[in-house]
């Protein structure tokens, strides 16, 4: 809350947030360039570039919206109002600013999805057409395009969304470069920071990047969503991908889901822990999940 307030004594007049410590080169650190560049300040763009400016100004509006959605962090009625009123001043500055002809900066998969990730295309009316056009890009290229600020944003978009999900699983899936399994025949046990090099002799081969992917099968492919004892369990139920399980440890025990395909319809087996409210969602519709094993059956389309 306070780094909040921080980041707010470095806003401009305009509604953009400003580089605030020049001498060192930072923005909001050199996790959140999306770009390399070699310049006369530093190698990497800490906020130096177009597109630095606009991915960390995103990342800042991601903070608030974040801040003010985690479940019991700021619960006084005027704080909240305060950095509400902040976050909406915020995109509409960064929307105003770098919204140019259908995209955000420029044809790149990552600007796209930072801007949906921090409410900056929903302030501009642009959801829908960002969406769109951040899968548009991923079908066109073939991988993520991005380094490690930008595969979590990206993967968690296209995990929202069932044609997002199946170019996410696509990626997954391919052996050729720049596949991701492509790298792990290679003998990478992370996706390499640089996926766009398809090559192993470029990146870093055991880089955090792994925390995208991650991402991706937990909540994309397997559906699971945690909120302390409230889960929401929504599969990818795919041809592409017609059996698979997975689980993951809670607080109250362990969740698992199971998908198995066959004759037409796909059963699904959800683990619930005890002492968990849980909801089951499938093509739209949604259904209670019982403490215990619970079993679904849906048609395959």
């Amino acid at each position: 809350d306070k780094w909040l307030d921080y980041l707010n004594s470095h806003v401009r007049p305009d509604g953009i947030l400003a580089q605030y410590e020049p001498k060192k080169g930072d923005c909001l650190g050199d996790w959140l360039y999306p770009e390399i560049h070699k310049t006369k300040h530093t190698y990497g763009d800490w906020g130096h570039t177009v597109e630095g400016m606009f991915f960390n100004n995103c990342a800042y509006a991601w903070a608030i919206k974040r801040a003010l959605g985690i479940d019991g962090l700021i619960t006084d009625p005027a704080r909240r109002a305060e950095l509400e009123r902040r976050h909406a001043a915020l995109v509409k500055a960064i929307d105003r600013e770098w919204y140019k002809n259908g995209l955000y900066v420029s044809e790149d998969a990552r600007y796209q999805a930072i801007a949906l990730l921090g409410g900056v295309a929903d302030a501009g009316g642009h959801r829908a057409e960002t969406e769109k056009a951040m899968q548009d890009i991923v079908e066109w290229k073939g991988y993520i395009d991005g380094g490690s600020p930008s595969y979590m944003p990206i993967l968690r978009l296209l995990c929202e969304t069932r044609r997002g999900r199946e170019l996410a699983l696509r990626t997954f899936r391919r052996r050729e470069a720049p596949g991701f399994l492509y790298f792990a025949d290679e003998g990478y046990n992370t996706i390499p920071e640089d996926w766009w090099y398809g090559h192993s002799s470029r990146g870093s081969m055991i880089h955090t990047c792994y925390t995208g992917p991650a991402g991706a099968l937990f909540h994309g492919f397997a559906g699971f969503e945690i909120n302390g004892n409230k889960i929401t369990v929504a599969p990818l139920l795919s041809d592409t991908l017609p059996n698979f399980s997975a689980y993951t440890e809670t607080l109250y025990g362990t969740l698992w889901v199971m998908v198995e395909s066959k004759g037409g319809r796909r059963v699904v087996w959800v683990l619930c822990p005890y002492g968990c409210e849980g909801t089951f969602v499938a093509d739209g519709a949604r259904h209670a999940l019982r403490p215990g094993l619970n079993r679904f059956e849906v048609a395959q389309q």
